[in-house]
């Protein structure tokens, strides 16, 4: 494999920019080597004309009967005939150096040794020249990333390591309070400072056991997240280091000089080669997580380390193919011999779902083609997630359930009365129901349990906070809202019987006529509005109080739609519904392409889009605005179709979903653009860093008080009482505070292209373990960076280290 494959597939993502520009220096390589041709040709083209003459020469003296007159004249004529070939082909040449644009080499009469890069460079052609400093300029741009990338890293274990220590005393203190004996002086000082040590000097209660072993978990994590950053750090020295060593290969091939042999010299001199520190860092996690989590250093390598190998999944392929064929199978013959479609309608509450779950098995793959890091925005983990086969093997397998109860349900196959019928529609949803929530470990738990939890936070965010995974399932749940009118009328089928129609019913009177149903059936959109409650507390950002109004216009929308189901024919209550219906779609689909894709920028070099696209292809943008603008707008079909109103909320709902797929795959690259800019590549250890109450972080690399932001909060709490000094508000970036969800705490891009170097830490890799940390400390002193929080008592801290 090319090592211009090799780097686009191994290469970190998110670091993307930060790597040598090993196809533009390619570039460069080329023009050396077509310059070098051409001075070739040309050369060889000067010495056969100016050979012509001599050749010709005895030929014309040979002629001795012509007079000395006609001797003269043909001498005057050649030599008038030479200096036009001459000029014609000066102007050939001219012409030929100005469309290739390559330069001719000069010749060197004579060429001094090269025993240097700096005799290299006097000798070496333009072209050459060019290429050099090329290098020159990826080499010192992946030093300054790379640098600055493993102090981030050591400046964390420094820190998580202190951490740790300081929950030792902990556990001796537990079993002093136990024994009802005084901690005194010998409580840590980071708990004689927290506001629980006097209920604990007083009342002799002990801490705890949640917060202690939340913390270790807290820290276990983190210690993993840190070895995956030094496991990416190491691979993105090893491919620049290769990609150096790759081009001056090349290089030596086209001009014959050994240049690499000089010029790898400087690149082994280099901090980020020749930079010990990420190894001994890599070792030094790997004693703490052996000491503290495991029982051998042996077990705790194998828990850290990534697998690297690639899994081909052949067997997963096979069973997603033929549940996918068999469901087919059953569905055509189905719509070509049922007569009475009323069971497509029972089972479309468990269907819409499962499509939708499948359609996400081709985005997934669509990611991974256009090398979007989806998995890490989802926070999965790294060691053990699944391929895109086998999260298919889940939707397809119900997808088989589903289209196998439903030829059973129609053709009665196991002979049930039609009083009992409805055991078929009922045995969907029970085996549905088990194995989403199955507790067995089977069936891909980790992933089901990821599922689940996920859920869970949805319902309460104010006690779990948000996530990207959080506010995307329920943006997703927003375009499944005709599950939960098609659950509801599922049950419809036992009043019905096989045969009958579930109009007449009085079930189908009674969903039709609650007032309740319009509540029920915006679920979604209710828990969305619970999370944008949660942002604008973290916030008091008055963007997400705009969000908020578009969920409720949603489900006024959808409180006027089934108004206009009770009143059938009253044109009052129809053209109400079509206002807000249409007020509703226009407000969605400008929040869609505008805030939630980021597009539509007037003045981005890519016209209106944005500067940064994840897809090469522009018209995928500008399609799915189209296409997402003329979905938004279905509604219209029930205007049209009036008379079956049931089978158009089917077409209606499929059409949804198509839209919400689009929406996904856009909005999953436009968070990979956005982390392709911060250079976040590992989850954050964030769980275990606040910020103080009178710092909050600001858009630069220091951290200051905002002054805007705190009179907007006063603004905000004084119209908004009791909000004030709440234990569950969280300060958040500047630069996020719009967003959706809380991002990871990271370095900007501005830190990473900025001219400061650190010199002094260059070479810190040769020092040791104490030196290091001060030459660290040193080195982020100028930087306002969090700290992490005392768990006992609760009491934030903050420091310019």
């Amino acid at each position: 494999m090319e090592f211009a494959k090799v780097i686009q597939t191994k290469s970190v993502q998110e670091w993307k920019e930060k790597y040598i520009d090993y196809k533009g220096l390619l570039r460069k390589l080329r023009d050396i080597q077509l310059s070098m041709q051409y001075n070739d040709n040309q050369s060889h083209r000067t010495a056969s004309f100016l050979s012509r003459p001599a050749a010709r020469r005895p030929s014309f003296t040979s002629q001795r009967s012509h007079s000395q007159k006609s001797l003269s004249q043909r001498a005057m004529s050649l030599t008038s005939m030479a200096e036009s070939a001459n000029v014609l082909l000066n102007k050939v040449s001219y012409k030929l150096s100005h469309w290739t644009k390559q330069p001719s080499i000069p010749e060197h009469t004579t060429k001094i040794p090269i025993t240097s890069i700096e005799t290299l460079l006097e000798q070496s052609s333009p072209e050459e020249t060019a290429f050099f400093l090329s290098l020159d300029k990826e080499l010192e741009k992946v030093t300054r990333f790379y640098t600055r990338k493993e102090g981030e890293v050591i400046y964390l274990f420094e820190k998580l390591k202190n951490y740790n220590e300081s929950l030792k005393p902990s556990s001796e203190l537990r079993r002093e309070i136990k024994r009802n004996t005084s901690i005194g002086d010998f409580a840590p000082k980071f708990l004689r400072k927290s506001s629980s040590y006097a209920e604990f000097s007083d009342e002799k209660s002990h801490i705890p056991s949640s917060k202690y072993k939340n913390a270790k978990k807290k820290i276990k994590k983190a210690a993993f997240e840190l070895y995956r950053g030094a496991e990416l750090l190491k691979n993105y020295r090893q491919l620049n280091k290769r990609g150096f060593a790759e081009l001056l290969k090349r290089y030596d091939k086209i001009t014959g000089i050994n240049g690499s042999e000089y010029y790898m010299q400087k690149v082994s001199e280099s901090s980020f080669v020749k930079s010990r520190g990420l190894d001994r860092l890599m070792k030094e996690i790997e004693t703490f997580y052996s000491n503290h989590f495991e029982e051998s250093r042996k077990q705790a390598i194998k828990k850290l380390r990534s697998h690297n190998r690639t899994n081909t999944y052949h067997t997963a392929a096979l069973r997603v193919g033929l549940c996918l064929g068999l469901s087919l199978s059953l569905l055509y013959y189905l719509v070509q011999n049922n007569d009475n479609p009323l069971h497509l309608r029972f089972y479309m509450g468990l269907f819409i779902p499962t499509v939708f779950a499948l359609l996400m098995g081709a985005a997934m793959s669509l990611w991974e083609k256009t090398h979007i890091n989806y998995k890490f925005i989802f926070e999965l983990d790294p060691r053990n997630n699944l391929g895109v086969y086998q999260y298919l093997e889940l939707p397809s397998f119900m997808f088989l359930l589903l289209s196998f109860m439903m030829y059973s349900d129609y053709s009665n196959l196991f002979g049930f009365d039609y009083d009992d019928i409805d055991i078929y529609l009922a045995v969907a949803f029970i085996v549905t129901a088990v194995t989403l929530f199955c507790p067995i470990r089977i069936l891909h738990y980790n992933a089901r349990r990821w599922f689940i939890l996920t859920l869970g936070r949805i319902i309460a965010p104010f006690w779990f906070g948000i996530e990207f995974r959080d506010f995307f399932i329920a943006d997703v749940l927003n375009s499944l809202s005709y599950t939960f009118i098609a659950i509801q009328l599922s049950f419809c089928h036992p009043w019905s019987g096989i045969h009958a129609s579930c109009y007449g019913s009085s079930y189908f009177k009674e969903i039709t006529t609650n007032i309740l149903q319009p509540f029920i059936s915006s679920i979604p959109q209710w828990l969305r509005i619970l999370q944008c409650l949660k942002r604008l507390w973290d916030t008091r950002e008055m963007i997400h109080l705009v969000n908020i109004l578009k969920y409720l216009s949603v489900i006024i929308s959808t409180f006027f739609f089934w108004i206009q189901l009770r009143n059938v024919g009253n044109n009052l209550t129809t053209i109400c519904w079509v206002v807000v219906q249409t007020i509703s779609s226009i407000y969605t689909f400008t929040w869609d392409v505008k805030m939630d894709w980021s597009l539509l920028q007037i003045h981005s070099s890519n016209y209106l889009l944005r500067d940064e696209l994840g897809f090469k292809n522009q018209y995928i943008y500008k399609v799915s605005i189209v296409i997402n603008l003329i979905l938004r707008f279905s509604w219209i079909l029930f205007l049209i179709f009036r008379t079956d109103i049931f089978h158009i909320g089917i077409i209606v709902a499929f059409l949804e979903v198509f839209r919400r797929l689009m929406w996904c795959i856009i909005r999953v690259e436009d968070e990979h653009v956005a982390n392709c800019k911060g250079y976040r590549a590992i989850k954050e250890i964030h769980t275990l860093f606040v910020y103080p109450d009178d710092i909050i972080e600001s858009s630069s690399d220091t951290v200051g008080v905002d002054e805007k932001l705190e009179a907007k909060k006063s603004k905000f709490d004084s119209i908004m009482k009791g909000w004030v000094n709440r234990t569950m508000s969280t300060r958040v970036s500047r630069k996020n505070k719009l967003r959706d969800f809380n991002p990871r705490f990271e370095m900007n891009e501005e830190s990473y292209n900025s001219d400061e170097e650190y010199d002094d830490y260059d070479d810190y890799g040769d020092t040791s373990s104490a030196e290091r940390r001060e030459t660290v400390s040193a080195l982020y002193a100028s930087r306002r960076l969090p700290i992490f929080t005392d768990i006992e008592g609760g009491r934030e801290s903050y420091t310019s280290a």
